[in-house]
């Protein structure tokens, strides 16, 4: 829940908000301009999917990423559901199931340093 708590605590009006797991690093520079963040999209690397979708790096406009975030309340809706209990598949679906258009980006190879 602390995650999306501290979501709900940035003010809205930003262009593009990201979410970076705080044990990785970038290796290079994504030029953000190139995204187009007026649309319910979120942008996710490629890769490191298990099972689901890669949760270590994700970046979109206000709705989109309270959405992301909105994992933590609906946690266990999908565990109901059936969903697998694993932090990607759960993601995957969370996305899915509030209709978010997932737009991948290159490899995390390329961007991310653990």
């Amino acid at each position: 829940h602390c995650g999306f708590i501290g979501f709900c605590l940035i003010p809205q009006g930003y262009d593009i908000y990201v979410r970076i797991r705080p044990d990785i690093f970038f290796n290079g520079k994504i030029n953000f301009a190139d995204y187009d963040c007026t649309k319910k999209v979120i942008y996710i690397p490629e890769g490191n999917d298990f099972w689901g979708i890669n949760d270590q790096f994700a970046f979109g406009n206000h709705e989109v990423m309270k959405i992301y975030y909105s994992i933590y309340q609906h946690h266990h809706k999908l565990w109901h559901d059936g969903v697998t209990f694993c932090s990607e598949k759960m993601q995957l679906e969370n996305l899915k199931d509030n209709g978010v258009e997932i737009v991948r980006f290159g490899s995390p190879q390329e961007h991310i340093v653990r």
